[in-house]
This record gives C-alpha cells, sequence and structure tokens, in this order.
C-alpha cells in the first residue's frame, strides 16, 4: 500500500493527516513487509518527533484497523505485531521467525468442503487466517542452516 492510496482513504473517512500520524504511516510503509511491536515503532517515530509517545501510536493503530488497513498479528508472547494490509484481496502469510519477515501468498485453504460443512453446521464464518512459520532463506544463511531439499522441513 502507497502513502498516497492511505491518504486517499484516510481522507475519505474524514480523518486529518496529522503530523503524528505521517510519521507513524510512514513506518509501517517503509515496514511493510515486516511485523512491528509498538516499541520498535515508538522509537523509530521519536527519532523524527520526540513528542510522539506510545499514546499516539496505539490511537493511531486502532484508527487503521478500524479503517481495515491494519493487519494485526498475535505474538506467542501474547504481544501484538502490526503491519499495513499489504493487498486488497483474500490471502495469507508465510512469516520468518527469525527476522519477522512477512510475505504473502495467495492461497486459501477453505475449500467447498469445508464451505459446504460450515453451512451444515448453521455457523456463519466471518474471518480466518493462515499464518506459516519457519525461517527465511537470508536468516537461514546467516545461522549457517544447510540448504533445504525441496524448501521445506515438511517434506
Amino acid at each position: 500500500m502507497q502513502l498516497d492510496e492511505l491518504l486517499s482513504i484516510l481522507k475519505e473517512k474524514g480523518c486529518r493527516m496529522t503530523p503524528q500520524r505521517k510519521i507513524i504511516i510512514d513506518l509501517l510503509i517503509k515496514r511493510l513487509d515486516t511485523l512491528s511491536r509498538v516499541d520498535d515503532l515508538l522509537g523509530e517515530a521519536k527519532l523524527s518527533n520526540p513528542a510522539i509517545n506510545a499514546t499516539t501510536i496505539y490511537r493511531n493503530l486502532e484508527l487503521l484497523d478500524d479503517l481495515g488497513l491494519l493487519h494485526i498479528h498475535n505474538d506467542n508472547d501474547g504481544s501484538k505485531l502490526y503491519k499495513l494490509i499489504c493487498h486488497k484481496a483474500h490471502h495469507h502469510h508465510i512469516i520468518c521467525k527469525s527476522c519477522g519477515k512477512i510475505l504473502p501468498i495467495d492461497y486459501c485453504p477453505i475449500t467447498p468442503e469445508l464451505k459446504a460443512i460450515i453451512a451444515k453446521e448453521s455457523f456463519t464464518l466471518e474471518e480466518h487466517h493462515l499464518e506459516l512459520y519457519g525461517t527465511c532463506k537470508d536468516c537461514r544463511s546467516k545461522l549457517s542452516f544447510p540448504p533445504l531439499k525441496g524448501g521445506s522441513i515438511i517434506d
């Protein structure tokens, strides 16, 4: 997602582009392929504007989430990680456990058979997420892992 696209959406929804919001959005755009913790965003934002605080970061992340522009990931330790939505189309993610790189995959496991089971149970599916975890090739080479046959430990 590009800055002009985000600006257009915010303007359409009646949201002003404050200097703090622009800094936060710029950081999220810069980190488009990585999950970010609030502390990381805050540390970088303070380099541009020392007056920015955690409340400002959280408030802007909440706004972006309310507008459907943010992907929120719950980490194993219970903390939340954030990134801008990278595609408008439905997709899932591959996430590197070492560096936090996150890549979209255009595959959805919701098959017609699964949809039939869901409908049979009179259940309304509202959302779902598929996140696959591993180690990206850059991190594997830094950690001196041997190359994987077929590109996966699960062969």
